[in-house]
């Protein structure tokens, strides 16, 4: 985060307002996601299309590093 060009607001906005969750694989993130029911979810990951598959509460989904939630949202 310290190379960004405005990393002190990066920074403070992960503090309020951010989570990060570190699972063991994409079984557990499925199960994560699930229990989370999030509006908008971003796959980025190399096989989104496995993940998807076990992804059953969840809004829109962005499929792969090229269809990030920012521009569908």
């Amino acid at each position: 985060m310290a190379s960004l060009p405005r990393s002190r607001m990066a920074e403070q906005a992960l503090k309020n307002y951010g989570t990060i969750l570190i699972v063991k694989n994409l079984t557990e993130a499925a199960r994560m996601i699930n229990a989370l029911a999030p509006e908008y979810l971003e796959l980025a990951v190399m096989n989104p299309f496995q993940l998807l598959m076990e992804t059953k509460n969840t809004g829109a989904i962005f499929l792969g590093h090229i269809s990030p939630e920012a521009i569908g949202g």
